[in-house]
Order: structure tokens, then C-alpha cells, then sequence
């Protein structure tokens, strides 16, 4: 597995335990800022993760330098290498560790075109999972389109519930998405539904409703553990 925008490292250390600790995990983030952290998790927390401290990618990228929240840092193509973060190209990873990836955890600030654009990429993919939280700036519905015409088919689509109840974020948290995509025929083991998903873990399953709905407005302090099943749009 390979995972783009690892941050702080939660979402690595839940990869390793997936693949039972055997280090075929790559965790890659460009933010300098915060690899000490993730580093340290790692390390604390015994998630045998490599990590790569700048990009993986086809070509040199750079830190967008336009104002944001100091979080959602976004990335793009270096015009000029001496901006660039440092980079090794997906085939050096692979032939370092001796493995081939075949599935991705994109969770990157709408990098998405830079990660699935790396030639051969897609073809060697059998698991695609996606945060689609930059509607604005990414096409994730030409990309939903590019996935079914190689392959694939959408198994899991949720809606984010971290903030529903808080006022400040529930605007933004009602847009954030994440899908996964399994190709057909893939010699993997049998990928639930989210739906069935919840069945089985117990979980209270949210209605996919406006946020303007009166459960949105619920306090936090009564919120149900669940999750949101979301339907995909239609047309």
C-alpha cells in the first residue's frame, strides 16, 4: 500500500495494521513540518511504516504557496526544481523495498491528478481509496468515470460526520466524501459494503440527509457512533 499525505501518521498506522505489520506500507507527505511528528508516531506507536519525507511522483512538486488554514497544505507541479520538495519516482520506491504496490490511499488536498496521472499506475491497481475534499479545485466525478471505464468498481462512499454537529465546520464536513474502488475480478479478499459494513460492526447508520435537517443540529454531546452510508449522485 501505498498512501499519499500521511500527516500525522493515524491513517498509516491503520494501513500496517491491515497488512499485520509486514512493512509493505509507504507513507508519503511534502510537509517538512510535521515528518518529526510522524516519525515519533510511527516509532511510539511500533507501525512498521516507510516513510518518504517529500513526494513521490513522476515529476518535481512543490507546496502551493497561495494562503490557506496552514493544514491543508496543497501541492503542485515545480516549474523551478529549486522550489521543489524532495522526490523519488513511484518505480525507485518499489524497486528499493522489492514490492509493487496495488493499492493507494489518496488523502492528499486534491492531488489526486497527480497521483493516478503517474504512467502505468492505474493499470497495477486493485484498491483505490480516495478523500474527495477539494470539490473546488478536483474532478473527482471525471475521475469516478475514468475509474469504471479501467476497471473498477465504487464500493464504499461515505459522507464525513466528524463535524456535523458543530456549527464552525458542518458546511465544509457536509462536502467531504471518501470512496473506495476495487477492480473487478482482483484477486483480493471480499471487500463489505459500507452498508453491510455497519450491519456488522453494529454501527448506527446515519440518514444521508440536507445539513439543514433537524438531526444535523443535535448536540454533539448525543451524537450516536455511526457512519454515512452515502449514495452516489445521480446523473
Amino acid at each position: 500500500v501505498i498512501e499519499f499525505g500521511a500527516r500525522f501518521g493515524t491513517s498509516s498506522c491503520a494501513l500496517a495494521a491491515a497488512t499485520n505489520n509486514s512493512g509493505r506500507v509507504v507513507s508519503v507527505d511534502v510537509d517538512r513540518r510535521i515528518h518529526k511528528a510522524l516519525l515519533m508516531n510511527r516509532d511510539t506507536q511500533r507501525c512498521n511504516v516507510n516513510v518518504v519525507m517529500g513526494s513521490v511522483s513522476e515529476k518535481p512538486i512543490m507546496i502551493d504557496p497561495a494562503p490557506n488554514n496552514g493544514y491543508s497544505l496543497q501541492s503542485k507541479g515545480a516549474v523551478n526544481p529549486s522550489v521543489a520538495v524532495p522526490h523519488l519516482r513511484l518505480a525507485q520506491v518499489e524497486r528499493m523495498l522489492g514490492i509493487k504496490f496495488n493499492a493507494v490511499l489518496i488523502d492528499c488536498e486534491g492531488c489526486i491528478d497527480l497521483i493516478l496521472e503517474q504512467p502505468g499506475f492505474l493499470a497495477q491497481l486493485e484498491l483505490i481509496m480516495i478523500e474527495e475534499d477539494q470539490p473546488l479545485t478536483a474532478d473527482y466525478q471525471k475521475w469516478h468515470g475514468r475509474l469504471r471505464a479501467e476497471g473498477f468498481e465504487l464500493r464504499w462512499r461515505l459522507r464525513d460526520t466528524l463535524f456535523r454537529h458543530d456549527d464552525a465546520h458542518r458546511a465544509w464536513s457536509s462536502v467531504l466524501y471518501y470512496t473506495a474502488w476495487v477492480r473487478a475480478g482482483a484477486r483480493r479478499p471480499p471487500v463489505p459494503s459500507c452498508e453491510e459494513y455497519a450491519v456488522t460492526k453494529g454501527l448506527h447508520k446515519f440518514h444521508h440527509v440536507p445539513v439543514s435537517h433537524r438531526y444535523e443540529r443535535r448536540p454533539r454531546t448525543k451524537r450516536p457512533l455511526g457512519i454515512d452510508c452515502a449514495p452516489e449522485p445521480s446523473g
